[in-house]
């Protein structure tokens, strides 16, 4: 294991914690109070996340649901609380905020996984030969 791969697993799994502690942080400020202001506001807010729990338990039932159905669920639990951070953006500004850094996070952490993943699997091969 060279150093390069260090700083690459490094980098990832400090992205992927802050990136999901803000965005966890950022759903604890905004779902609930989301609900408190009515479900004109709370349903768009909280759908995403309820289109993921009926996900989840579609798969224990063996329901096949397609990466499409997890694409739009995953979009819609960012968009909905920022979409509501944005309605009420005096009150949830900060918390607005936190998500969407926390979601830009994460997509950074999983695009560079992706992205130099399979060059650090590469080179590991090639030192194994």
């Amino acid at each position: 294991m060279d150093a390069w791969f260090a700083v690459f697993v490094f980098t990832i799994a400090i992205l992927l914690a802050i990136g999901g502690t803000l965005t966890l942080v950022a759903y604890i400020g905004i779902l609930p109070a989301s609900l408190n202001f009515g479900w004109r506001n709370g349903l768009p807010a909280t759908s995403g996340i309820l289109l993921l729990i009926a996900g989840y338990v579609g798969r224990q039932q063996d329901f096949n649901f397609g990466p499409y159905y997890w694409l739009a669920a995953a979009l819609l639990a960012v968009a909905g609380p920022l979409w509501f951070a944005w309605r009420q953006r005096r009150d949830f500004a900060k918390p607005g905020k936190q998500l969407l850094i926390g979601a830009l996070l994460l997509v950074i952490a999983v695009g560079l996984m992706y992205g130099a993943g399979p060059h650090f699997v590469e080179r590991m091969a090639a030192g194994i030969k």
